[in-house]
């Protein structure tokens, strides 16, 4: 199965594309990231919003078009002498195609809202990773001067080789 911003959605073209790529941080700009975030969030947000208003409507169409497809099968069944049943009439409904396309529509709208309501929590996510950011920023994590790495080991190894000499020395 194809990743999600690869399904066909009805979601506006290039829109999923460039809410992905503002979840990016650049920790060298996170000044910039925290003045940007709260317009991301917000983008995302409406994009949501919109989603949902769309799917609700479907959802009243299929609505409305059960009501009369009920009404028009029940009168048309009667008239001809027959009985109509709930299960009769709920296959007649269900088979109608334009209820066909009107449910495949419902799936993709509520997809929308799925994949949009995804993106608003990788934005509020995003939110909680600039904090944490910023938080190792203040604490010099992303200065030239902190143990990372290779120079950790060598800092290690030299504390290791201190205490060892400590040792030595109080069991002489």
């Amino acid at each position: 199965m194809p990743p999600p911003s690869t399904l066909p959605t009805g979601l506006e073209e290039g829109l999923l594309a460039r809410l992905e790529t503002g979840l990016v941080i650049n920790r060298d700009l996170l000044d910039q990231e925290l003045i940007d975030q709260p317009q991301h969030f917000l983008l995302a947000a409406e994009e949501c919003v919109l989603a949902i208003s769309k799917r609700d409507a479907v959802k009243e169409q299929a609505k409305q078009l059960d009501a009369e497809l009920l009404l028009s099968f029940r009168e048309d069944l009667e008239s001809k002498g027959k009985k109509p049943t709930e299960a009769t009439l709920s296959a007649l409904i269900e088979g109608h195609p334009v209820r066909k396309k009107l449910r495949t529509d419902l799936l993709e709208a509520s997809r929308d809202v799925d994949i949009l309501e995804a993106v608003k929590e990788a934005y509020s996510q995003r939110s909680w990773m600039l904090r944490e950011l910023c938080s190792l920023y203040v604490a010099g994590f992303f200065s030239v001067t902190s143990v990372k790495g290779k120079d950790q080991s060598n800092v290690l190894e030299k504390a290791n080789q201190d205490r060892r000499k400590k040792i030595r020395a109080h069991t002489t």
